[in-house]
């Protein structure tokens, strides 16, 4: 019984030390040009040149400059296209790619099925059970105990300010 209360101990660490989730996200700015004014969300990545975030953190653009900037590997803009748009209950979501960019396998997330434990953002990584979404947040990974990812966050429950998200599935 020791043993593995033990175990889950360490495991427990490492899921909360980060679940190696460091770098597996961007930052997503898009400018309005009616106002000037910048917007930014997150994404997080899932392939070699494939990110996926909330639809309303791209808008209505078809394409549009991302600053790649995950855990300083890269730091630059870079133009990504929207390829595809998947339905979903509660808002779409959507997969952005860009031939210029090839992010490291170590910071590709395997799409995987459970429930939330953690939501990674730009501010830190969060239990999901303590985590208190902020404006920036949307597209942030949320990534099960094993450190898959299995949504994006979109907003919160206005009231209790109780995280939302979107769950995304494999095809």
């Amino acid at each position: 019984m020791r043993f593995i209360f033990i175990l889950a101990v360490v495991l427990l660490a490492f899921c909360i030390s980060g679940c190696n989730t460091q770098g597996k996200w961007v930052r997503v700015w898009q400018k309005d040009n009616d106002t000037g004014q910048w917007y930014s969300g997150n994404a997080a990545v899932v392939g070699p040149n494939r990110i996926v975030t909330a639809h309303h953190v791209v808008d209505l653009h078809d394409e549009l400059s991302i600053n790649i900037s995950a855990n300083r590997l890269i730091s630059k803009w870079k133009i990504f296209k929207i390829k595809e748009m998947v339905l979903s209950a509660y808002e779409p979501y959507v997969f952005l790619e860009c031939k210029g960019v090839k992010f490291p396998d170590s910071y590709i997330y395997r799409i995987g099925k459970g429930r939330p434990f953690m939501a990674v953002t730009n501010r830190g990584t969060f239990k999901w059970e303590n985590y208190k979404p902020k404006k920036g947040d949307s597209g942030s990974p949320v990534v099960n105990k094993h450190g898959e990812l299995v949504g994006v966050i979109y907003g919160h429950v206005i009231r209790s300010n109780a995280p939302l998200y979107i769950p995304v599935r494999r095809k």
